[in-house]
């Protein structure tokens, strides 16, 4: 095969996996029943921001095994607090996040779960705060499929 044509294969092959990503990741939002709603940050003092928790809550939501045959469910999460004490170790550091999962047609509640990780350090960064809300929205939103059986 001449080189124009390892170019052109190249860029055809290119071309066909750029167009069929769109189409990839459709198929996979529509096999996946649960969707996420609304997010809100409502601890004061923390460095986190809404986009940052949504981020964690959608990697938590695609590795949660959801039930399948289920009518669309949203899930809402909140960060209802972060907390710094001092302690021993220097800092305790205490998230508190609340999950909801609903029905997405009718607003039907299944499930609230609240979730709260606390971690000891000599000192608090915003990398320890996305790493407690990450682990504290985790464990609340592993624990919803089990309102859908």
């Amino acid at each position: 095969m001449t080189r124009s044509h390892q170019r052109f294969l190249t860029c055809f092959l290119s071309a066909v996996a750029v167009l069929a990503m769109p189409l990839l990741a459709r198929a996979d939002a529509a096999e996946r029943p649960v969707a996420l709603a609304e997010v809100t940050v409502n601890a004061k003092d923390s460095a986190l921001v809404a986009p940052e928790v949504r981020e964690i809550a959608l990697d938590a939501i695609v590795r949660t095994t959801w039930p399948t045959g289920r009518r669309d469910s949203l899930v809402s999460v909140a960060v209802v607090s972060m907390e710094a004490r001092p302690s021993r170790e220097g800092s305790s550091l205490t998230c508190l996040v609340s999950a909801a999962l609903r029905d997405k047609r009718t607003g039907a509640v299944y499930a609230v779960v609240e979730s709260r990780a606390t971690r000891e350090q000599k000192s608090v960064t915003a990398a320890d705060e996305r790493a407690m809300v990450s682990v504290a929205l985790e464990n609340a939103i592993s624990r919803l499929p089990s309102a859908l059986r």
